[in-house]
């Protein structure tokens, strides 16, 4: 069903500007899905800051894990699982997304 690369996804630091988002394959190495830049000196014209690049990282590292809890908690069909579960799954979802600051 899903289109996007299986997660988890996790991050690394390349540079001072650039946060890579990997995802783990089955032999132990990494791949990357994709490169967040933005830079943490207000010099740069590219400035987000430090704290909101590594949020943003952190909000697309959850992607996978947001989107399988949003389809737990509206799936109603045979393989739904307990809507209890399914709001577990956003909590720590959304943990990730926020660093635990909620």
């Amino acid at each position: 069903m899903t289109a996007h690369t299986i997660g988890p996804w996790e991050y690394s630091t390349r540079t001072e500007n650039d946060i890579l988002i990997n995802v783990r394959i089955d032999d132990g190495s990494h791949a990357t899905v994709c490169t967040v830049h933005g830079s943490t000196s207000p010099m740069n014209d590219q400035y987000v800051g430090a704290s909101k690049l590594t949020a943003n990282t952190r909000l697309i590292c959850a992607a996978p894990d947001l989107l399988a809890a949003i389809l737990a908690i509206t799936n109603s069909g045979p393989d739904a699982i307990p809507i209890k579960e399914a709001f577990e799954m956003a909590h720590r979802a959304i943990e990730q997304a926020t660093g635990g600051k909620v």
